[in-house]
């Protein structure tokens, strides 16, 4: 009776402790990620905070300012210690940002590019002279101001504008594949007539597609047409029929498209932020 009672005893015993154990881990856990929620709204909170915003807006802004006095030598001679001072507070405070949005959300830093491309610049910025000491301070200015385009994801317009040229990449694709083959059906038939007459401009389809380049902008094709006037009048005629052509598809038709694209694109957008807004 006494072995059935410790027995009896024994197994209600064992539960109670495992149970006690579970919760103590269930708790830690539980503290572990009230901690990590913390962590994480605290750096949201900063990110979106409208200081905050204004000043990797004025960050930015001030590292285009101070790339453009170091492509001055002579300010860079008389103001090297305040141009480097400012270098490393711009870098400081884009770290400072990086690390904010690596807390806020793991995941979506690492999904998001521009994220990315900001990481692998603060390496390179970082490792690049330490690695190297013949580290070029052309390639360091160059990846500082593309750091400066993510001044372009601060305000809701910016936003939308760089949303609409990543939703229209595919569709301006094809418009640009579609007057490339233009170019180059032109330019081939370009090099075949006025090769021998106008070299400047169809020596061959490198230079004929240059020159077709200037005609689709509508600028500058006047100077071409003008190599024929002294030409056979056949030839000139020929020349204009050509330009004249070219124009009318590449120019006004083909470009047209390009706008067409990015403003069905841009209404898209604009419709859609209305509609969240109500």
């Amino acid at each position: 009776m006494s072995s059935m009672l410790k027995r009896a005893f024994k197994n209600t015993v064992e539960p109670l402790s495992v149970t006690e154990e579970g919760r103590e881990t269930v708790e830690g856990q539980n503290a572990d990620r009230k901690s990590g929620n913390v962590i994480s709204t605290s750096s949201h909170r900063m990110l979106n905070h409208i200081i905050f915003k204004v000043l990797i807006m004025v960050v930015a802004l001030g590292n285009c300012i101070v790339i453009g006095f170091r492509t001055n030598p002579a300010v860079v001679k008389d103001y090297e210690d305040v141009l480097s001072t400012c270098d490393h507070v711009i870098f400081a405070v884009f770290l400072l940002e990086m690390v904010l949005k690596f807390c806020a959300d793991f995941k979506t830093f690492c999904k998001n590019a521009w994220n990315l491309l900001d990481f692998a610049i603060a390496v390179v910025l970082i490792g690049g002279p330490r690695i190297s000491s013949d580290f070029d301070d052309r390639a360091k200015i160059i990846l500082q101001l593309i750091r400066s385009f993510r001044l372009f994801g601060h305000t809701e317009g910016s936003l939308a504008v760089t949303y609409v040229f990543t939703e229209s990449v595919s569709e301006l694709m094809n418009v640009f594949l579609l007057l490339l083959g233009t170019m180059v059906l032109f330019g081939v038939i370009g090099v075949l007539l006025f090769r021998s007459s106008v070299p400047a401009f169809f020596s061959d389809l490198p230079v004929a597609l240059f020159t077709l380049f200037i005609c689709a902008t509508q600028d500058g094709w006047l100077e071409a047409q003008s190599h024929f006037e002294t030409a056979d009048p056949a030839l000139m005629y020929g020349a204009m029929v050509y330009f004249v052509a070219f124009i009318c598809v590449g120019a006004f038709i083909l470009t047209n498209f390009i706008v067409a694209v990015i403003i069905a694109h841009l209404q898209i957008a604009t419709e859609a932020s209305e509609g969240s807004l109500m």
